[in-house]
């Protein structure tokens, strides 16, 4: 211990030396550019990434598969038969629907 004591400030700068490049080898920066591919939409100034529309649409099948049928016709008003098409307007639905609940 007392010579741990004694050289701590001949300790100290080399593991400050090393700690150096691990920082640099180790810590990843961001990649800028790929934050903005994986938005799917943006709904009052909040972006929704795919990951998250992802699993709104599973709750869509959920909500078909459950016999929900009504609740589904109302969130995909006037999307048709196009399935894709009536996904995005339940998506969109749902979030607007969640917005407004929390403000409530």
């Amino acid at each position: 211990m007392k010579l741990l004591r004694r050289h701590r400030d001949w300790l100290m700068i080399v593991i400050a030396i090393l700690a150096i490049p691990f920082v640099f080898y180790f810590v990843k920066t961001p990649d800028y550019g790929a934050i903005g591919r994986d938005q799917f939409a943006r709904i009052y100034d909040q972006n929704v990434s795919l990951t998250q529309a992802q699993q709104i649409g599973r709750l869509l099948n959920l909500a078909q598969i459950l016999g929900m049928s009504e609740f589904v016709g109302t969130m995909t008003a006037g999307a048709g038969m196009d399935q894709n098409q009536g996904a995005i307007q339940f998506i969109a639905n749902l979030l607007v629907l969640r917005h407004e609940a929390e403000r409530l």
